[in-house]
Parts: C-alpha cells; structure tokens; sequence
C-alpha cells in the first residue's frame, strides 16, 4: 500500500502593501500581520493586522477570509476595525470535528482575546438579504464578550 501526502503551498497577499509608492516623499505605513488562524478543514482563514502610525495612534484589522477552491486562493470575506481596544493576544478558529463541513455556517466560530483583557467570540452567520439580486454573504459576529 502507497501513502501519498499532498501538500498545497498558497501565497495570499493579506495585508495590500504598497510595492511602489505613487508618491516620491510619502511614508509608507507597512502593516504587521501579528495572528493567524485557520480553520480546521483549511475553509476559512483569520488574520489579526497591527498598524502603528505614530507613538499614540495604533490600528488593529480582523479579517476573515474564505478559500475558493476554483481560484485556489483566499478571498476577503470580511473586515473589522478595532475588535477589541488595543492590540489582539490570540486568535484560533473552534476546532470542528473531521466529519463536519466548514464550508457550511453552522457552528463555525473563532474567538479572539485582546490587550482590553477581553475575550470575544465570532460566529459565522448569513446575511439577510432584502433584494433578490444581492446573493447572501456571510459574516461574524460577536456573540459574546467578558
């Protein structure tokens, strides 16, 4: 009998830095990834962004992504500013069992703890939507905080 493992090498341009600056005498303001979590099934992927400009100014990105396997790559599927107040500790996705789809909402979630000394967890919701010509997209949320 012959095991084969497959392993897949994605690169995904998380944080949109800038390669080349339009502006001669601009500052370009890189943005640090500091977490990164992926879900059990490789479906979705979450990404903690720090953006320091200045000694008191600071801003932090959570970012869900979702794979599309036609593409093979992961696309934006949401963005949210300052989920917690100050930098975020940890991220990691709940970890489903093998024989649960991912790629379906029910029951995905992450949780997020921050330097507000929060926790947060982020369930994985649908969209409602009112006119037939929008599809459904989904989303998180915050579902509880302590």
């Amino acid at each position: 009998m012959l095991i084969v493992d497959i392993v897949c090498s994605l690169q995904v341009d998380i944080t949109g830095q800038n390669n080349l600056c339009q502006e001669r005498n601009a500052v370009i303001e890189n943005t640090e990834v500091s977490q990164i979590a992926l879900s059990s099934d490789g479906a979705w992927l979450a990404t903690a962004e720090f953006n320091s400009t200045g000694e008191v100014s600071f801003q932090v990105t959570l970012k869900f992504w979702r794979f599309d396997s036609s593409a093979k790559t992961y696309s934006l599927s949401m963005s949210m500013e300052m989920p917690h107040e100050g930098a975020i500790n940890a991220l990691q996705f709940r970890p489903t069992p093998a024989l649960v789809d991912t790629s379906t909402l029910e029951g995905l979630m992450a949780v997020t703890t921050g330097k507000d000394n929060k926790l947060r967890v982020w369930e994985l919701v649908e969209r409602q939507v009112i006119s037939s010509k929008y599809s459904p997209a989904p989303y998180f949320i915050a579902r509880e905080s302590s």
